[in-house]
């Protein structure tokens, strides 16, 4: 709360300076830093916004390439199991594949005891 009547006196310096009345010592320090906290964040703000901006740039690139090293990656891998006719060629053919495929070999996975638990009594 005092944050506040200090900002509301601050802003009624300029009226009391055209009125002529007297400002105390205190009040005039508060204002001398206001107005110095101001100048330096006139200042100091667009030239944080510039080098955010920038960093954000430099993220970008650097996820931008580690995406591109992934799919390499991925392509080299799924290459040793597809054939290049079988190869998606974009997200969506990878996304397409998935779901056509899971079921199955969700299915699949289900008749294995370990996974649905049913075992024979000579495993338990």
């Amino acid at each position: 709360m005092k944050k506040r009547n200090n900002a509301v006196w601050i802003r009624k310096i300029p009226s009391l300076k055209v009125q002529g009345k007297k400002i105390d010592e205190k009040l005039q320090e508060m204002v001398n830093q206001y107005e110095a906290l101001n100048e330096t964040l006139k200042h100091e703000l667009p030239k944080l916004s510039t080098m955010t901006e920038g960093i954000g740039n430099i993220c970008l690139v650097q996820f931008i390439n580690i995406q591109t090293l992934w799919y390499g990656i991925w392509q080299d891998k799924v290459r040793t199991v597809l054939e290049d006719s079988q190869m998606p060629k974009d997200i969506a053919d990878i996304v397409s594949m998935f779901t056509r495929d899971f079921k199955y070999v969700e299915a699949r996975a289900q008749e294995l005891g370990i996974v649905n638990g049913f075992l024979p009594h000579c495993y338990t």
